[in-house]
């Protein structure tokens, strides 16, 4: 027996009714799955870049935070206290 595209549509369409919560179910572990997979492969490729410029530039972390914050001085902060600390030499002579 051989079915026309309308009948092909009116089985599927007939299967989602009488299946729409179990549909449902299984469409939201799908996503949930797929947003892990997508989120974890974007945060494995933003470390891995974040990696590779700090070994390309060869700059300490404490000093390239020092220079986007624009410190003569590299500073220990206390997150705690909010004070900072100077632990390094002027930041010219790093550089």
């Amino acid at each position: 027996m051989r079915f026309s595209l309308h009948e092909w549509r009116k089985q599927v369409t007939y299967f989602k009714r009488n299946n729409f919560k179990d549909l449902q179910k299984v469409r939201g572990i799908v996503n949930t799955i797929a947003f892990f997979i997508v989120w974890g492969y974007a945060g494995y490729f933003i470390a891995n870049r974040a990696d590779k410029s700090a070994k390309e530039t060869g700059i300490p972390h404490s000093l390239q935070v020092a220079q986007i914050i624009g410190n003569k001085y590299i500073t220990k902060w206390n997150l705690n206290t909010g004070e900072t600390e100077q632990i390094g030499k002027k930041l010219n002579s790093f550089i």
